[in-house]
């Protein structure tokens, strides 16, 4: 009997903390305040407009992009290291690899097969970029 009152009580304070979680939540969600939509897309825009500037002279905002592009690319060779005769192998392995694995009863020949390489960066890039860098 003194077993079965012990785990009542026990049950009953898990209860009361649960309670007290959720009044937690529910206070903490009342506190935030909601944003107006118009002042809300007023401040995308800016943000919009702070990383798209707009482009007047359209040859001159390449010229900066393709200078930056190039800094960024000679920092990164410095850093990185490839071994060239190492990634002409790999090719080759690769390439060979898919040759092998051709079927040879196959009616229609299709060279133009894709291979699907994965490269895993350690940090995250700055800024997005279409261009590998």
């Amino acid at each position: 009997m003194k077993n079965k009152l012990g785990k009542a009580k026990v049950r009953t304070e898990k209860k009361q903390k649960h309670g007290a979680k959720k009044e937690a939540v529910l206070e903490k969600s009342k506190a935030i305040k909601k944003v107006d939509p118009i002042k809300a897309a007023e401040v995308k825009a800016k943000k919009l407009a702070a990383i798209h500037p707009r482009v007047e002279d359209y040859a001159a905002f390449m010229a900066a992009e393709n200078a930056s592009y190039n800094l960024i690319r000679k920092r990164t060779i410095q850093k990185i290291k490839l071994d060239k005769e190492l990634i002409k192998k790999a090719a080759k392995s690769l390439v060979s690899f898919h040759t092998g694995a051709k079927k040879p009863n196959d009616l229609l020949d299709a060279d133009e097969d894709f291979i699907y390489v994965e490269i895993i960066l350690s940090m995250v890039p700055e800024q997005y970029s279409i261009r590998p860098v």
